[in-house]
């Protein structure tokens, strides 16, 4: 389909373009150089014009959130998909993916009728544990990442926790301190993105900086004004990126990985960490100034992506109010800023190349926002108003388009030839699960993208 945007006013900072007035043209799903003849047209006059959103780490198929869905009523995967298409979210990656559970997860994100995906292999410490403190090679340990992105069909690897203390005497030697595991993570030669979750107990340590080492959820390690400026001195010192993990300020549903949680849990998960999961309901949460204040801090807008604390199952509910919330917490940040941490961060982070910005070649994704006098940006960017994805249009004037076939949505995941050695130390720290081939994601859970 050859489609052409009319008249838009483009936010495309990746290219420079902030609010120019402008005609956007797709051919055969990507953004294309101008062509003269249309399929079809659309009048984006007095329309904001934006990349697709990007969902940097929300639990969406993380194991146990089936069951917790249905005690709490929440909306299943197709529904969720469309509150994200009618905020403009065009792709999806799920953060809580385990070895165990990555069938599963690819097999239920498979079924977003809006958005592409892609998922982070959450590895525990009782398998990136054995690493730790061995006599193996750093640039190993990197292939034997590498092995698990291939195998679980994943685009980035996930630390969910940094470290262990295992109670019972005979899980003793899985005991390991927080130093230990980043120092050695500090070590590593890393060729693609690993994300470690930032949590209060962290800040007092020396926390690692590399190109490809990303700290997640930040917002959960501020809980005052004192860890407010841990984590911008963290920031401002040495450059780290990361996403921000801002909590709605009402009550929500939230899934933690700490051990002390206290109480208000609802259901508990273990999926081979030293402590379950727990999907829990949260009261009213002050910690969400704190982190708007970092997000939008005119240093660190570059810095840190949008992401939230909330279940995206509540993202549709949540999600215009926190946008809201990073307009009203610095006057100086703009509709730019927001693409910068709704579009192009998120991509950078995860290493999409052609996702978050609207340059020739990028995949055609993109939404269409209806400013209002006197409303606030976040409440009209919680609101789209025509979604195209994949050059396809979906959504037009707040309606979808149901009568026209869905876009080819893919999941995306990073490919690497495994050689004979990187299958035996596949092998080798896998050892415990009773067949190996169990772990794979099959090629029919999806239609794949590569990533190299």
């Amino acid at each position: 389909m050859k489609l052409v945007i009319r008249n838009a006013t483009i936010y495309d900072p990746k290219n420079g373009i902030d609010g120019l007035r402008g005609d956007i043209y797709l051919k055969g799903g990507k953004i294309s150089r101008p062509f003269k003849k249309a399929d079809r047209e659309i009048d984006a006059t007095g329309l904001w014009a934006l990349p697709g959103g990007i969902e940097v780490g929300v639990p969406l198929a993380s194991p146990g959130l089936m069951l917790y869905a249905h005690k709490m009523a929440l909306p299943g995967p197709a529904e969720i998909s469309r509150q994200y298409a009618r905020m403009g979210y065009t792709h999806f990656h799920e953060s809580m993916m385990f070895p165990t559970t990555a069938p599963a997860v690819h097999h239920t994100l498979s079924a977003l009728p809006y958005q592409d995906t892609s998922a982070s292999i959450c590895l525990t410490l009782r398998e990136f544990g054995t690493l730790i403190g061995s006599d193996i090679p750093p640039e190993w340990t990197v292939r034997f990442l590498w092995s698990c992105a291939q195998r679980f069909r994943a685009l980035t690897v996930r630390l969910p926790e940094t470290s262990a203390h295992f109670k019972e005497s005979a899980l003793a030697r899985y005991n390991i301190p927080a130093q230990k595991v980043l120092a050695y993570l500090s070590r590593l030669p890393l060729s693609l993105p690993l994300f470690v979750e930032l949590n209060a107990r962290l800040l007092d340590e020396d926390l690692p900086h590399m190109s490809l080492l990303h700290y997640s959820h930040l917002g959960r390690a501020i809980d005052g004004e004192y860890a407010y400026k841990q984590v911008s001195a963290f920031i401002s010192e040495k450059g780290v990126t990361g996403d921000m993990g801002l909590a709605p300020a009402d009550p929500h549903s939230q899934l933690k990985t700490e051990a002390e949680i206290g109480a208000g849990e609802d259901v508990a998960v273990h999926a081979g960490m030293h402590t379950p999961l727990r999907y829990l309901s949260v009261s009213r949460n002050p910690q969400s100034a704190f982190v708007a204040r970092l997000a939008t801090h005119p240093d660190f807008k570059g810095h840190l992506a949008f992401s939230s604390l909330c279940l995206g199952a509540e993202a549709g509910k949540f999600y215009p109010m926190l946008f809201r919330r990073l307009f009203e917490a610095d006057d100086t940040y703009t509709v730019g800023d927001f693409v910068l941490q709704t579009r192009v961060l998120p991509a950078r982070l995860l290493g999409l190349d052609n996702k978050g910005h609207l340059g020739v070649g990028a995949a055609g994704d993109l939404a269409l926002y209806a400013p209002e006098s006197g409303t606030s940006p976040g409440d009209i960017l919680g609101r789209c108003h025509t979604l195209v994805k994949n050059g396809i249009p979906v959504m037009e004037k707040n309606t979808f388009l149901d009568s026209v076939p869905y876009p080819e949505t893919r999941t995306y995941y990073r490919a690497h030839a495994l050689s004979e050695r990187d299958l035996a130390m596949f092998a080798g720290y896998f050892k415990r699960y009773p067949r190996l081939e169990h772990l794979d994601v099959p090629e029919v859970l999806g239609r794949w993208q590569t990533v190299r």
